[in-house]
């Protein structure tokens, strides 16, 4: 059995191994930060796009109106969530903002998505200077 809102999803990976500096687990704790804020705010009807470059930036994007700079700003901010929030502690993306910071990590929200009108995509610079890429052949 599929979990519940495995069709929501979009995962494009690159076919380079990246390696980062970042702990598994933390990797794990903003990775699903970001998609439950995605599915808890985007769009219900709609797919929720993850992925992850060869150069080490992981992107989450959902659909959802465009959310004005002024707003945008404040969503990293404590116990803060966009208009219509519905159920949350308006605290998970202020954890992968204080995460990306203790780690180096550049984390950046853009509204509307570029070359759109409308969506949310949060970008996650995992690699903090350190990615490497493995060689396609190991001798």
């Amino acid at each position: 059995a599929r979990a519940a809102g495995a069709d929501r999803f979009d995962l494009v990976m690159s076919d380079t191994l990246v390696l980062s500096d970042l702990d598994p687990d933390t990797f794990g704790i903003l990775c699903r930060n970001l998609v439950e804020n995605a599915l808890k705010h985007g769009a219900s009807d709609t797919v929720v796009k993850v992925g992850l470059t060869a150069e080490g930036v992981l992107t989450v994007a959902n659909e959802c109106h465009a959310i004005a700079p002024v707003t945008l700003e404040r969503l990293t901010s404590r116990f803060e969530r966009g208009s219509g929030a519905g159920v949350g502690s308006g605290l998970g993306l202020t954890i992968v903002q204080t995460i990306a910071e203790r780690a180096d990590c550049t984390f950046t929200l853009s509204s509307p998505i570029g070359g759109q009108e409308t969506g949310l995509e949060a970008r996650l610079d995992v690699s903090g200077g350190t990615t490497r890429r493995l060689p396609e052949r190991i001798p």
